[in-house]
């Protein structure tokens, strides 16, 4: 099992990042969502 590290931003500014084992766009906005709130953040990257 692989994890990823995701940055979660609002635009440009950074909320913080957290590992998950899915790139499942659904899951990872459903994860985002219970993390930050939803309509919180605006975009998220993979981070390294």
């Amino acid at each position: 099992m692989a994890w990823y590290k995701i940055e979660v931003y609002n635009y440009d500014k950074y909320l913080g990042s957290f590992y998950t084992d899915t790139l499942n766009e659904y899951k990872l906005s459903k994860e985002i969502d219970a993390e930050y709130g939803s309509g919180k953040w605006s975009r998220y990257n993979l981070g390294n």
